[in-house]
């Protein structure tokens, strides 16, 4: 469990914009522009079936893995998720109230973190460095 807990230094995004963008009309340009050129550190902390994903964005999330729970992706945006642990990967699936769905992999590794998100109508990638 070791592997996933640590402190992460954003490197780079791949069509984030993009996919922010494709999460729908909720997200405009200057929201999707601020969060794209915004260059967090993250904090994981893993206390045995709970996790704690903190930014230096002012952003975090506390859950239960395996226990759905609200979450505010953006303001005004509020989902159903989930999250799994599955091996040296986060698995989050989110649920909009209008049905839509997506899912957000963390993926961890002695180097760092990708994060992987994905909808029906795009995807993207977020990377980070151990520090």
């Amino acid at each position: 469990m070791a592997l996933l807990a640590g402190k992460y230094q954003f490197e780079r995004n791949e069509k984030y914009f993009e996919y922010l963008k494709s999460l729908g009309p909720e997200v405009s340009d200057e929201i999707a522009s601020k969060l794209d050129g915004s260059k967090p550190t993250i904090d994981v902390v893993i206390d045995g079936n709970v996790c704690n994903i903190s930014s230096s964005a002012g952003r975090g999330q506390k859950f239960t893995f395996g226990e759905t729970f609200d979450e505010e992706l953006f303001p005004g945006i509020t989902v159903k998720t989930t999250a799994t642990l599955n091996g040296n990967k986060v698995e989050v699936q989110s649920v909009f109230g209008d049905g839509r769905s997506g899912s957000r992999v963390f993926e961890f590794s002695d180097g760092g973190l990708i994060i992987h998100y994905s909808n029906a109508k795009g995807s993207g990638k977020r990377f980070f460095k151990r520090v």
